[in-house]
């Protein structure tokens, strides 16, 4: 079976349905042996020396340093391997199962299974690799350079009557309904020179065995209390305090009633000198003030009720457990960690709640990661800041059998297909138990320059601009060094004043610089600015008509009042008002009044106008490196119903002949792709490349497609926030990145707020009158309005304060890394939109503005984080100004 090669692209972008004809060849590859599969960017094949038929199982992997300690830093590793063996052979194993080294970028097989029978989980402890029989009741230590043949050393029964009278025992074992036995391996940990196992068929007992001593013994002679199930999760501190889960408890973590007393828990604690063991609740008095925020915050923050808590692991201090609500961290009295409680005694457990919603993970080399649907996995740095890592395998039924960590950087994982299907609205149905093709064991390296995702927006500034009531924009200088921001004001003295503000990189006080009407020449509201990548000019339009400036001094290095030309086809906004102005590198100007496209050059000289026979046209960009004025809109048309389509014009730079279009499809070919979509903003990013968004009133759209043909998929998607399904006719955002000489779609994407308490119904996040930015590494900056609601939408905070404890919508900044496949922020303002963005790569950090009008209640009562920083400078404040902005680094 070939690992690497070909993608299949159907069938891992878009699971074909059993039955059809491209499902059954492809099946029929797969058991020939002949379909080929394309990993996802980082992960690598792993497998060299393993079976090459690829039908395996990975079961547990271990880890030693190169002085045979178990470690929490890497090194050599091992790896249990259980072949796919026929249902009717299910007792038997392969000439290949077992344990395999790693020595390089190959795989040796270096022991049978234990007994020959099954192949168990392995645990490094005290320099060796240990593991248990098929019936978890004896203990077995690898040889690690004895032949295969002789690899298993016993260490004999796992029980407290083994030392004394071992055959005794054995038949005891036989005989009893609850034998104390290691069956659940894979829980065991080891600290120091101690294996910890949890264990029982039908009951909770913990066991532990003295390496040196070579001696079991069982601390605690009494079961769990009501652990009818036996353990699920475990984990063992540095200091050898050991934390259990019960397996199957319905019981909450989180406070269960008024007086925030647990009647049950799913967490308990062996106090191992007092023989016993001991509930962790997380509950907090009903009379601490800070009950009812953590009841609001956290309880009921997903609309599902609490499921059972499940311990996770720990990173030798602290120890991390789930629930439906998302994951807790316990760290000890007087540990000091990160955002400990004062009190510890009454709060235990500290909600750092990384993601919602059956919420899974493990600990490796001091790092948390976090697993939850379809593969993906997380990083986490701190409680607000994350790396994700990406699914093995581009498929939406790509699953994983295991994944491992030596050292919170090398990610091992067994990846595989299974059979998918659609339902009846769309969405995606995997049938986990049966596999379509096997990959084997593959390897992902989380890089150091592997960007950073954030919960938290922490900007330089931010504040409400003095005197503004709307934003015309925001624009960054060439040098990199200063945004500029334009706001409008209208009082019964001055019914429309446009201002000019400075916000420094780094001194970050916002400061007006001039009135534009007064400064420039052209009176009344600026409705755009932009700046030039390669010089100090700024192309300024409004009302007035439209100009290039030196933004610092505001000196006007030409102005042209536009002429009058309204008319009844050209709409009423025609005329003198220049609504969008777009400036190329060489200086040379385009603007957009109505439906008429103006092109200057850099001296100001008038080249070229046409007015464009299309229903609406929203804007207008100019590149001197590829010589084409880009135009976005859409048009109104009708198919058995009216639909709306979006267009993309590619027009020449000194005539404004067309040249070519993308999507601007007919009506009739539109009847599968009927979703109503519209073009907002076009861009030129600081990368060279073409960018568009717009939006989409639905899933089934022409924005699936590659925009020449309405077959060819460039969409890329990683979860339901991105995923078009479950829609209805909701407006969604959708951003492009394009080829600038040809406008060939390269890769698009949508972004989607759902409704979690209305089974992820697709919500609305609308880019009309939004921003766009794209910075020198490819990061896409969009904002916009957001309805309710985004991902971690009550745990995003700005400036460390949240959002909105209600409404995860609002004013919505979204920022997208350069390959589509992370989302770096996702955050909001609180009610209202934002209008514009600016972003620019300086001294290697990226830095960002937004700016807009928050909802006037929540600018009023300074709420959902609409914070005014110390160093905001003549700022002003939400009862004299409406323009809200904020600058940050991205990190």
């Amino acid at each position: 079976m070939a690992l690497l090669g070909a993608a299949l692209g159907a069938f891992l972008w878009m699971p074909a349905v059993p039955g059809t004809a491209e499902y059954r060849e492809l099946r029929a590859q797969n058991r020939a042996g002949t379909a080929e599969l394309q990993l996802n960017r980082g992960w690598t094949a792993a497998r060299a020396g393993l079976p090459e038929h690829g039908r395996y199982r990975l079961v547990s992997m271990a880890f030693l340093d190169s002085a045979g300690a178990g470690s929490p830093r890497g090194g050599t590793a091992y790896a249990a391997i259980d072949s796919q063996t026929p249902a009717s052979d299910k007792k038997s194993v392969g000439p290949e199962d077992g344990v395999y080294r790693l020595a390089g970028d190959r795989w040796t097989h270096i022991a049978p299974p234990v007994n020959r029978y099954a192949v168990r989980p392995l645990l490094a402890a005290a320099g060796r690799i240990y593991t248990v029989d098929h019936s978890g009741t004896r203990l077995y230590r690898l040889k690690i350079d004895a032949k295969p043949a002789d690899a298993w050393e016993d260490l004999g029964a796992l029980t407290i009557f083994a030392q004394a009278k071992p055959a005794r025992q054995s038949q005891q074992n036989k005989k009893s309904k609850h034998a104390p036995a290691c069956r659940k391996f894979e829980l065991a940990r080891a600290v120091g020179d101690r294996i910890y196992c949890a264990g029982g068929k039908h009951e909770g007992r913990l066991f532990v065995y003295d390496i040196k001593a070579r001696r079991w013994s069982e601390p605690i002679p009494q079961a769990l209390p009501k652990a009818p199930q036996g353990i699920g999760g475990m984990a063992v501190t540095a200091r050898g305090e050991v934390f259990v889960s019960l397996r199957g408890q319905r019981a909450d973590l989180l406070p269960a009633n008024k007086n925030g007393a647990l009647e049950r828990t799913a967490i308990y604690r062996a106090n191992l000198k007092q023989s016993r063991w001991e509930a962790v609740p997380f509950g907090v008095p009903a009379k601490d003030p800070e009950y009812r925020r953590y009841l609001s915050e956290y309880v009921n923050a997903t609309g599902n009720k609490a499921g059972p808590a499940k311990i996770l692991g720990s990173d030798g201090e602290s120890v991390y457990a789930s629930t439906q609500q998302g994951l807790f961290v316990y760290a000890p009295a007087g540990s000091g960690g990160e955002g400990t409680p004062r009190d510890f005694a009454r709060h235990p457990w500290q909600a750092r709640l990384y993601m919602w919603y059956k919420a899974g993970g493990f600990v490796a080399g001091g790092q948390f990661f976090s697993t939850y649907a379809k593969g993906q996995v997380k990083r986490w740095a701190s409680a607000d800041r994350y790396q994700s890592i990406p699914d093995p395998l581009n498929g939406s039924c790509a699953q994983r059998s295991r994944i491992f960590s030596p050292d919170g950087r090398t990610l091992y994982a067994g990846a595989y297909i299974t059979q998918s299907s659609r339902d009846k609205k769309g969405r995606i149905k995997c049938d986990k138990t049966s596999i379509v093709h096997n990959a084997g064991l593959v390897r992902y390296t989380v890089g150091e320059s592997t960007p950073t995702s954030s919960l938290n927006l922490d900007p330089r500034v931010a504040g409400f601009a003095p005197r503004g009531d709307s934003i015309a924009g925001t624009a960054i200088n060439a040098r990199g060094d200063t945004f500029y921001i334009t706001t409008t004001t209208a009082t019964d003295k001055d019914p429309a004043a446009s201002h000019m503000l400075r916000l420094p990189k780094d001194s970050g006080r916002l400061t007006e610089l001039y009135d534009i009407g007064e400064r420039i020449g052209l009176p009344g509201v600026v409705r755009d600015f932009a700046g030039s990548y390669k010089n100090e000019r700024f192309a300024i339009g409004g009302d007035s008509g439209v100009a290039a400036i030196d933004p610092e001094s505001g000196k006007a290095l030409w102005t042209q009042a536009t002429k009058a030309n309204a008319s009844p086809e050209n709409n009423a906004q025609s005329g003198a008002k220049i609504s969008r102005v777009a400036i190329a590198s060489d200086g040379s100007v385009a603007a957009l009044s109505g439906k008429t496209v103006i092109v200057y050059s850099p001296q100001g000289r008038e080249l070229a106008r046409t007015t464009l026979s299309r229903s609406y046209v929203t804007d207008v960009e100019i590149s001197a490196e590829s010589g084409l004025v880009y135009i976005v809109g859409f048009d109104n048309k009708r198919n058995r119903n009216p639909v709306q389509v979006a267009y993309l014009e590619l027009r020449d730079l000194k005539t404004l002949k067309f040249k070519s279009k993308v999507w601007g499809y007919k009506a009739s070919a539109v009847a599968n792709d009927m979703a109503d979509t519209r073009l907002y903003r076009v861009l030129i990013g600081r990368d060279g490349n073409l960018y568009v968004s717009g939006e989409s009133a639905g899933g089934n759209t022409i924005f699936r497609w590659n925009g020449r043909d309405l077959k060819t998929s460039k969409l890329i998607k990683s979860d339901l926030y991105n995923d078009p399904w479950a829609l209805k006719s909701a407006h969604i955002l959708y951003y492009a990145r394009l080829d600038p000489r040809t406008g060939s779609v390269l890769r698009g994407q949508f972004a989607i707020p759902r409704l979690v308490s209305k089974k992820n119904l697709g919500n609305t996040f609308r880019a009309k009158n939004g921003g766009l930015a794209v910075d020198e590494a490819g990061n896409v900056y969009l904002a916009g309005s957001s309805a309710c609601c985004i991902p971690n939408g009550r745990l995003l905070k700005v400036a460390g304060e949240r959002t909105g404890a209600k409404y995860a919508g609002g004013a919505a900044l979204l920022i997208v890394s350069a390959d589509f496949r992370e989302r770096r922020l996702w955050t909001t303002f609180g009610g209202g939109k934002l209008s514009a963005v600016s972003a620019r790569i300086k001294d290697g950090e990226a830095h960002f503005a937004v700016a807009g009008r928050p909802h006037a209640e929540a600018a009023k009562r300074k709420r959902h984080a609409l914070v005014t920083t110390n160093n905001a400078g003549n700022a002003g404040d939400p009862e004299s100004s409406s323009a809200y902005f904020a600058a940050a680094r991205l990190d």
